[in-house]
């Protein structure tokens, strides 16, 4: 495909036909595990379809251990949760992981951590169409301007009630965005990469990296293309998060207790916004035109416009809850 030449109409066919047997890719890849002393349970899916309905998956582990000791004797408990959410369809990429753990003692040391990461994939083409316009014949240059949503939040936060540096919490939160739009133009290819990434460390309170809104929000960008040959479109999104603890007295009589919570969500973007623009060789406006994928996807179209999942948004306020009820017996089991 790569040596064909453009002027040669035989060329434009087999690229054309190619494109309309095969549809988009749609990968997701999801993983969730919790420990305390001993390692917990650890959930995880991985799954790809060629179907425009796209794919969901989700992850869940748990990790509870408590003893109750008695008078004179030591006692703890612990407890690590995470969640993992992953989609990935035409257009869009929505990811979003929690992690959570909490921990006390009397008179020893207990440990606790929540871990979950999201990947997300999207392989697809589209094909630039337009209604009446004479110059915009098969194998004639045009440009097109298009916008992505690239957007979320990363929050994280604890408590360490207990002496230090014996009692202590720290979270770690990471995103990565990898998008290519590519059109082959000649021998050549005009390719517009869009790459982000960020990071978020708390340390017992002490937020060396990172901010809770993150990304790079809706942004525009301009490429080349050639009517007729389709143009293609690759997407790679990861999310990830680790939240831990630890809860430590030197003395048989003394007690602590801590916990950390964090969420990087994404649950709304990565998204493709729409084509804004097309125009022809003389860089004249297009005034009608389409971006149709095999599966008949309009990429004109804003496609990052989905609204959330209430099991998504609602995940964190129900693994917080579960931990303040860890805690409350924590509290009660103190003589």
């Amino acid at each position: 495909m790569t040596r064909c030449r453009l002027r040669q109409l035989g060329c434009l066919l087999a690229m054309t036909m190619a494109f309309h047997a095969h549809g988009g890719t749609y990968r997701v890849a999801v993983s969730a595990g919790s420990s305390g002393f001993y390692p917990g349970p650890i959930d995880a899916k991985d799954q790809t379809v060629s179907t425009p309905s796209g794919i969901a998956l989700n992850a869940v582990s748990t990790y509870s251990e408590s003893n109750p000791g008695g008078p004179n004797s030591s006692s703890s408990i612990s407890l690590g949760r995470s969640t993992s959410n992953g989609f990935s369809k035409p257009g869009a990429i929505r990811l979003q992981v929690t992690a959570n753990s909490a921990a006390g003692v009397t008179g020893t040391t207990q440990v606790a951590s929540g871990t979950s990461s999201a990947y997300g994939y999207l392989n697809d083409t589209f094909l630039v169409s337009t209604q009446n316009c004479p110059t915009c014949t098969a194998g004639s240059r045009g440009s097109l301007t298009f916008a992505v949503d690239i957007a979320g939040s990363v929050t994280g936060g604890g408590a360490a009630n207990g002496p230090l540096p014996y009692t202590s919490y720290a979270i770690t939160s990471q995103w990565t965005n990898g998008l290519s739009v590519q059109s082959p133009i000649g021998g050549a290819s005009d390719i517009v990469t869009i790459d982000a990434s960020g990071t978020y460390t708390n340390n017992s309170g002490s937020v060396t990296t990172g901010q809770s809104g993150v990304g790079l929000g809706v942004q525009q960008y301009q490429m080349s293309f050639t009517f007729g040959i389709p143009i293609s479109l690759q997407w790679n999104a990861t999310v990830s998060t680790t939240a831990g603890c630890q809860a430590s007295v030197l003395t048989l009589s003394a007690s602590a207790d801590c916990g950390s919570s964090s969420d990087v969500n994404f649950s709304n973007t990565f998204g493709w916004a729409g084509i804004l623009a097309v125009r022809d060789s003389y860089g004249q406006s297009v005034a009608s035109y389409s971006a149709l994928s095999a599966d008949g996807i309009n990429y004109v179209n804003n496609l990052a416009a989905i609204p959330e999942p209430a099991s998504m948004s609602m995940a964190s306020v129900g693994l917080l809850l579960m931990l303040l009820t860890q805690r409350r017996r924590l509290a009660q089991m103190r003589p």
